[in-house]
């Protein structure tokens, strides 16, 4: 029985199954990546969330969760700098998001934290 020919054409198409193979892993990891810090920028942004809610009281902080939608930074200097903070932390939550549903885009730096 003879042997298969093995042509140039064959191995350019293994190649290039080979390479789909490994990019499209890539990307898989690359996605679970991005989703799994998108999960802990959200979990310390809540946490950032709670802390401000037991330093007042809770009927007036849920009023004023409008501020995630329009930043209005009140109250005590620690306060702000908790608002702020959790508000840095949601939207690097919603740009890894963003990013874990299309990772072939490139990713620009963090921006820095607020002062």
């Amino acid at each position: 029985m003879p042997l298969p020919r093995f042509r140039i054409r064959t191995l350019m198409i293994t190649v290039a199954v080979v390479s789909l193979v490994l990019y499209g892993h890539h990307l898989w990891r690359l996605s679970r990546h991005y989703s799994d810090l998108a999960w802990r920028y959200e979990r310390r942004a809540f946490g950032y969330q709670e802390e401000i809610a037991m330093s007042e009281d809770f009927f007036e902080y849920q009023r004023k969760l409008e501020w995630m939608r329009r930043p209005v930074f009140e109250g005590s200097i620690e306060q702000v700098r908790l608002q702020k903070t959790a508000l840095w932390q949601f939207h690097l939550a919603e740009r890894y998001l963003r990013a874990a549903r299309r990772p072939w885009l490139p990713m620009p730096p963090d921006p820095p934290p607020p002062e």
